[in-house]
């Protein structure tokens, strides 16, 4: 103890800000923005670029040219897959036009159920038992929800 009070020692990797410490790691911005481009994640393309995640985080956050030109790589990434699928679609692909549809349209399915209002809509379902499986009580056991209450309809 010193006259000003109690002195407590703080351990510390690396050196005090503004001392210095390691030199940044070179990242080859030109790779980064390929791999941005086809939708690599952040984790795939630090690992690729022999950086740490955190690296690559600092690096975006530090340096506003990376940044944008990481950004660029993304969405020229997906402008160009939008554009195949549009291409797709134009060519006549009913699985695409139906799904660009849905996503830039806001085109949606509907389902709509209609019946007796006697006689109240029943829903079935029908399990597959796996065949290591030796019986129903077994798989009843081993694989049902908690919740089915009522005995399995059987065919």
């Amino acid at each position: 103890m010193s006259d000003t009070g109690l002195v407590r020692s703080v351990r510390r990797n690396g050196p005090l800000p503004g001392e210095g410490g390691a030199p940044e790691k070179p990242i080859d911005v030109a790779l980064a923005v390929k791999l941005a481009g086809i939708n690599c994640t952040d984790v795939e393309i630090a690992h690729i670029l022999n950086v740490s995640h955190d690296t690559l985080a600092r690096r975006k956050q530090a340096d506003p040219e990376f940044l944008a030109a990481f950004e660029h790589g993304r969405a020229s990434g997906k402008a160009s897959l939008r554009r195949k699928q549009f291409e797709k679609a134009m060519a006549g692909s009913d699985t695409m036009l139906i799904w660009l549809g849905k996503q830039l349209l806001g085109q949606r399915d509907r389902h709509e159920l209609s019946g007796d209002p006697d006689n109240p809509l029943t829903v079935r379902y029908v399990v597959e038992v796996p065949p290591d499986v030796e019986n129903e009580d077994d798989w009843h056991r081993r694989y049902a929800p908690p919740t089915i209450d009522a005995e399995p309809v059987k065919d």
